[in-house]
């Protein structure tokens, strides 16, 4: 399940990002670099849009007081001082390492891309498998402790194991539900709101499946027990008693 998450991912930036990436890449400069904490831009026009579709946007801002224009889900800003990343959720600014030299032609670019693209792809799907089963291991053992306690008030025995798997378990139907809202974010058909709506709900889908399996478990057991014997029962339906054996002697005189 977490490869078919991370999968459907890579999906998501191959087919979202990568566009946007590669038509800026062909549209740098020969003499643009980040050199000694900072970025250099041979063009005199303040704001140069580099790539864009709705999902992200990058952009040179030589004018940091100016606004690029319409934002995108993710932007990306290359200003002279430092990069930032703006979204629905706010700005980040980070400088650049004053220690880093890099060409930022398309001559050095295009062929770097090229051969890390691969490999960026395989990183991503990685990282992304390796903290759903971290997340999902932490919500498992959460879970599991609400659900003991349903199955203890319901009477239905289950172990720490026991409960901790069916929680892990009850964890996948929202990460289906995640994928079909991400593949459906990716082709165009919801904005990035109603995706993180759907992704919020996915906790939900979670707590319903959580819910619904404490009753699939096996009732207490105590039916399945041989009960003792009723003094009060029919007496018809008992076992009956033992025909006395004949006297010997009886007759003779």
């Amino acid at each position: 399940m977490a490869a078919a998450c991370a999968a459907c991912l890579v999906w998501f930036l191959n087919t979202t990002w990568n566009p946007v990436i590669e038509q800026s890449i062909s549209r740098m400069m020969d003499g643009a670099e980040i050199r000694g904490g900072a970025f250099k831009w041979p063009g005199t026009a303040p704001v140069v849009v580099l790539g864009y579709n709705s999902f992200l946007g990058i952009v040179v801002n030589l004018d940091t007081a100016r606004v690029p224009g319409q934002v995108p889900d993710l932007q990306v800003e290359l200003t002279p001082g430092y990069w930032r990343t703006s979204s629905l959720l706010g700005y980040l600014s980070w400088p650049y390492p004053k220690g880093w030299t890099w060409n930022l032609n398309r001559t050095n670019l295009d062929p770097w891309w090229g051969a890390w693209k691969p490999t960026a792809g395989a990183l991503a799907g990685l990282l992304a498998v390796f903290c759903l089963l971290a997340t999902w291991s932490a919500l498992a053992v959460l879970y599991s402790l609400p659900l003991r306690l349903a199955a203890k008030i319901f009477r239905r025995p289950t172990t720490w194991r026991d409960a901790r798997r069916m929680a892990f378990a009850a964890l996948w139907p929202g990460a289906i539900w995640t994928m079909a809202a991400l593949g459906i974010y990716g082709l165009q058909h919801i904005n990035l709101v109603i995706f993180l709506i759907a992704f919020g709900l996915h906790f939900v889908v979670g707590w319903i499946y959580l819910l619904l399996a404490v009753f699939w478990l096996p009732k207490t057991a105590s039916a399945s027990r041989k009960s003792p014997k009723n003094p009060f029962g029919d007496p018809a339906s008992a076992k009956p008693a033992p025909k006395p054996r004949e006297n010997p002697f009886a007759g003779r005189g």
